[in-house]
This record gives structure tokens, sequence and C-alpha cells, in this order.
């Protein structure tokens, strides 16, 4: 008996990225309740999926974001374990930082009356009332999170719109040879421009501000069982990175704006915050159970990625508008219509 390259070839896939009883799971937490898209939350609350099938498909960054997971977290319980003062670090680390707690497990409440809602955030240090969580990431994505953080937060951006970590592939046009006319990406000599930073840092708000409201569910479960949380920490991780500067003896080690590969962002724990997230889902989820409102009422993120890919297929399959219909008729009630009517060339 023998297989194929392409037999093989499946059984590897198969082998890295199952199918798993995990991926069945369709009630909500805090990753759910904390999407600042307003329609997406409904529809998750709901328990109907929605998707970007070419993002869905696209396993490889999180295999290695779970692989990441796995590493962090079977480091920090044998941390836990050993915890010794004359120990290697993980069993320094557990004696440092005493009260730690891997996937730690929390009811965040009833989402409505019998449907309790459960979460766990990837790290609790109950000494220093600090919870973590783990994002898995690349170094251009972070480095469009830090910039955008540091607006918000009156430092300035660490990086710009003209760093090599920022800049991006431009498509060119072969201008001779046997190739010209063909296009080719070089990436760009002065960074991208400002319409695509603006863009993308508007986006990197998007991501904070739901990673910043999941935090805070999980503060507000563990401070429902009596703990203590006083700080909250974002740890990126991008998969690209050699990690270079994040290696302790290197001279870069301590500088903020060296390329590195783990950042710790904190923030400070609200509990009105806090609060205010669940009490928005526990109200949306009594609409949706009582048929006062479906999942289409609630309004789509600018920034949302899902609600856009479904943006774009509903006008590739909406029906072009016939050559003499007024385009006021056309668009009424449909802000597709007027799209289709402009590509079949009638005059807005």
């Amino acid at each position: 008996m023998s297989m194929t390259p392409d037999e093989m070839r499946d059984f590897t896939v198969r082998l890295f990225n199952p199918r798993t009883e995990r991926d069945a799971q369709v009630e909500v937490g805090a990753s759910n309740l904390s999407n600042p898209c307003d329609r997406c939350r409904a529809f998750e609350i709901a328990g109907t999926e929605r998707s970007d099938r070419i993002m869905d498909g696209a396993w490889g960054g999180r295999v290695i974001g779970t692989s990441i997971h796995g590493r962090l977290d079977g480091n920090a319980k044998t941390a836990i374990e050993t915890a010794n003062e004359h120990g290697d670090d993980l069993a320094q680390l557990g004696w440092l930082y005493p009260g730690m707690q891997a996937e730690r497990k929390m009811c965040l409440g009833e989402l409505l009356p019998g449907r309790p809602i459960w979460s766990s955030t990837d790290l609790y240090i109950e000494s220093r009332a600090v919870l973590v969580d783990y994002k898995n990431t690349d170094l251009r994505k972070l480095a469009f999170l830090v910039d955008a953080l540091g607006i918000v937060r009156g430092t300035g951006p660490v990086f710009g719109r003209d760093h090599q970590m920022v800049v991006v592939l431009e498509p060119n046009v072969v201008k001779s040879g046997a190739n010209k006319g063909s296009i080719v990406y070089r990436k760009a000599v002065e960074g991208v421009s400002e319409r695509v930073y603006a863009a993308e840092i508007a986006h990197a708000l998007y991501k904070i501000e739901r990673y910043s409201r999941q935090l805070h569910l999980y503060g507000m479960g563990l401070e429902n069982e009596g703990l203590p949380v006083e700080q909250l920490f974002l740890n990126f991780i991008a998969r690209d990175s050699a990690m270079t500067v994040d290696n302790r003896q290197s001279e870069r080690y301590m500088d903020e704006a060296a390329p590195r590969g783990v950042r710790s962002i904190a923030f400070g724990y609200s509990r009105d915050y806090a609060v205010g997230i669940w009490k928005d889902a526990q109200a949306m989820a009594k609409a949706l159970e009582d048929g006062t409102k479906t999942p289409l009422d609630y309004a789509s993120h600018p920034h949302c990625g899902v609600c856009a890919a479904e943006a774009k297929n509903e006008a590739k399959l909406a029906p072009v508008a016939a050559i003499d219909t007024p385009v006021s008729q056309q668009s009424a009630g449909d802000p597709w219509a007027a799209l289709a009517a402009e590509k079949a060339g009638v005059a807005a």
C-alpha cells in the first residue's frame, strides 16, 4: 500500500486543521457580546452564524494562534504547579505572581432567564488583580494597533505611515521587456497614503474597542465571584516576528519604537462600563426573543468585515436596472439599486 502526494497533503491538512466538537459551539460568550457591530451581535445572540467565507477559509492564522495560546496556557500551568523562588524561569514566575489561574472560567450572568453565559479569560493573576487575554496578529496590524492607541491616548503614533512595517505593496506596470504591460507589486517608496493609513487606523480602533469590551466582561464575571479586578491586559503576539527584540538580552528590549513581536497594552477596569455592555446585551436578547426586533433591525458597524463582505455579495447579486428606469425609483429604499444603475450606465 502507498499514498499519492495529494492524499498525503489531504491527510496533513486534516491532521493540522481538524473539525472538532468545539467548532460546532453556538452559544455566545464575551467575545461575541463585545462586538461593537450591533447587527453581528444580534445575529450571534439569536444563534445565527454569519461569517466571511474567504476569511473563514484562511485557517492558517487561527491554527497558529491556537498553538500560541496552547503554549502560553501550558507554561502558565507549569508555573503554577512548580512555583519556587529558586527554580527555573517558569517556577520563579509562579512564585513571583501567586494566585495565577490559566484559562479562568467564569459566569457572566443570565442573558435571559435560564440562559447563563459562560466565558473564560486566558490568564488571571489574583495577587495583582490583573486579567490577561492573548491576541494573535502580525507585525503590520500590530503597528496600526499601537499607532491607533497612541492617537487616542494623546501620545501620538509610534510608527507612522512610512515605517517599514506599515508600507504595503503597490501595483506597478512593467514599462518594457517581455513582460511589458503586466502588473507587478513592489513596496511603496514613500509609505502608504494618508487615506490608507486613516482607514487602517479606523479599523484598528474598532478592534481595540471590541477587545476592551471583551476584557471588561471578563472582569465583571470575576468581580461577580468576589474577586479583585483592577487592570486589564491585551497581550498581542505577532506570528510573523522573529522575536529578536523580545529577547531579554537584546539592547532594544525596552525600546518602545522597536519592532516588538510581543506587546502588552493595559486598560483600567471600569465596573460601570462592563455592566453597561452586559445590560445592552440583555436588552437585545429580550427584544429578539419577544419578536420586538430581528437582527436586521440593528445597524451594522462601518468597520465590520463580516457586514462589509455581506454587502458586497448583495451588490454583486443585485439585478441590473433597466436603462429607462428612473434612478430615483431604483434607489428608493435600496442603497444598492443606485450602484446597479450606475453600472448599467444610468446617469445619477
